[in-house]
């Protein structure tokens, strides 16, 4: 979390795991804010893995979200965002959950007006410094098997 000039900023990190991909397909998280691209597709944030991550699947950075709104005077986040599947470049479907994912923080007011740190010149984030909120959830997975019995 950063705060500057009455704008708060939370840095939050997407993750999720999905050991059921196929070959070619990719996650996207979409949302709406503007780090997320609105809630439009065409601008949906791609999620990485690696053959040491995999099944986890995460933004390359964090993402920064402005508070969207103040009250009590506590900065507050509160975004609604869902996973995508993507086949070829285009979209296959959604995740399946009934509604879109909500995510829901205050900043305590401990931490307000706290020089939480700025990031280094190689874009991390220095020890001590800016607080990140890691998502993770399960999407994607592939139905078991029925066992023989």
């Amino acid at each position: 979390m950063s705060n500057t000039m009455n704008t708060t900023t939370f840095n939050v990190a997407f993750s999720c795991k999905a050991p059921g991909l196929s070959f070619g397909e990719v996650i996207k998280v979409v949302g709406n804010s503007p780090s997320l691209g609105n809630n439009n597709l065409s601008r949906a944030v791609t999620l990485h893995t690696t053959p040491s991550t995999y099944p986890y699947y995460e933004t390359a950075a964090s993402l920064p979200l402005n508070a969207t709104s103040f009250q009590s005077g506590s900065p507050e986040l509160s975004i609604s965002y869902q996973y995508a599947l993507f086949t070829g470049g285009r979209f296959k479907r959604w995740e399946t959950t009934p509604e879109p994912r909500r995510l829901d923080v205050v900043m305590p007011q401990d931490v307000q007006g706290m020089d939480l740190g700025d990031e280094e010149e190689d874009g991390s984030a220095p020890a001590g410094g800016n607080q990140i909120i890691t998502v993770v959830v399960d999407v994607f997975s592939r139905p078991e098997e029925p066992r023989p019995t």
